[in-house]
């Protein structure tokens, strides 16, 4: 009878320690087997070296599942990685739980796709371990190529972009490249070349020559300019301001008034007498060519009495006393 219970002791403590640890290893891992799960796939077509089965799924660095999986497709020469998400990670997106809270998650999936969601390999510290970040990619920072797309049912498909690490072994090789295809040789060379003829020219007279006599000019230049600045002083330069703004204000004084003359000018009144003047000229040319004749037949009479008063000069001359006795017949000679 002892005996008996001390087995059934013993068989009640064994069933009780094998449903507490089945119920630790449910809490401790077991129960996400359980859980409703959604599944996103993507693919590389670099290294995916650092990255392994339980490494995390993030969401602008926050934890929403793990890698699944990663396999190779060999036609295609890629990587695919197969991830799991937890659905609780994404709060406010409508629906209780169970069937509801994952079709709402499937509809901001399909969205995520269009506005660019997307995966990148990046560094988990030092350690060389990777994760993959889910993240929206601009245009510019996406593949130039694209990678095949995988369509499979209950699987949503996120394309790939490099990774910042990748980016920068990228920029290094680009960079140790350029630098390797840089000819040192022929550098050092044209150098050489180049501080040859240098020395070539500094050593020429005709340059030294010159040289010197620009620093004569420049050491005259700036002992003119210590002379300025010795004698003209600020009150000096004050009074050259003043008189220059003092005549452009009589200047601009005169011209106001010069305006003012000419507004009170009555351009009207001059310019009525002006066509006065003008005809009155007109008419007086008139006036002249209609009495041209009779002041040509003026002339000539006036001529013609100019030349008898002429000739009556010239016997007074010869014969004064003719003014008396008057004029001596000129004697006839007969033969």
């Amino acid at each position: 009878m002892i005996n008996q219970r001390k087995y059934f002791l013993t068989g009640v403590f064994v069933a009780g320690a094998m449903v507490l640890l089945v119920g630790v290893m449910f809490f401790l891992g077991l129960a996400e087997e359980f859980a409703d799960r959604i599944y996103f796939v993507t693919s590389f077509n670099e290294s995916v070296q650092g990255l392994s089965k339980g490494s995390a799924v993030k969401y602008k660095g926050v934890p929403i599942g793990q890698v699944e999986k990663i396999s190779i497709m060999p036609y295609e020469r890629i990587i695919r990685v197969d991830m799991s998400i937890d659905p609780a990670a994404f709060e406010g997106l409508g629906g209780g739980s169970g069937e509801d809270r994952l079709e709402a998650l499937q509809k901001f999936c399909r969205q995520a796709q269009k506005n660019g969601l997307g995966c990148r390999l990046d560094l988990a510290g030092i350690t060389g371990m990777r994760y993959i970040e889910m993240d929206y990619i601009p245009p510019e920072k996406r593949r130039k190529t694209a990678l095949p797309v995988i369509d499979e049912p209950g699987v949503f498909y996120f394309a790939s972009a490099p990774g910042t690490f990748n980016n920068i072994i990228d920029s290094v090789a680009v960079s140790l490249d350029k630098i390797a295809s840089v000819n040192i040789n022929q550098i050092a060379s044209d150098l050489a070349d180049n501080l040859k003829a240098l020395n070539d020219i500094l050593t020429n007279p005709a340059i030294r020559s010159s040289l010197d006599r620009l620093e004569r000019i420049t050491g005259n230049v700036e002992t003119l300019s210590n002379s300025f600045a010795e004698h003209l002083t600020g009150e000096d330069l004050k009074k050259l301001i003043d008189g220059v703004n003092g005549n452009l204000k009589n200047i601009k004084e005169l011209t106001s008034q010069l305006n003012g003359k000419l507004s009170d000018v009555n351009t009207r009144e001059l310019n009525r007498q002006v066509v006065e003047v003008l005809n009155a000229a007109k008419l007086l040319i008139s006036e002249l060519q209609n009495d041209s004749d009779d002041a040509v037949t003026i002339i000539r009479k006036f001529n013609t009495v100019l030349g008898n008063l002429n000739e009556f000069i010239e016997e007074l001359k010869d014969d004064p006393s003719s003014l008396v006795r008057g004029r001596k017949n000129t004697p006839v000679k007969i033969k």
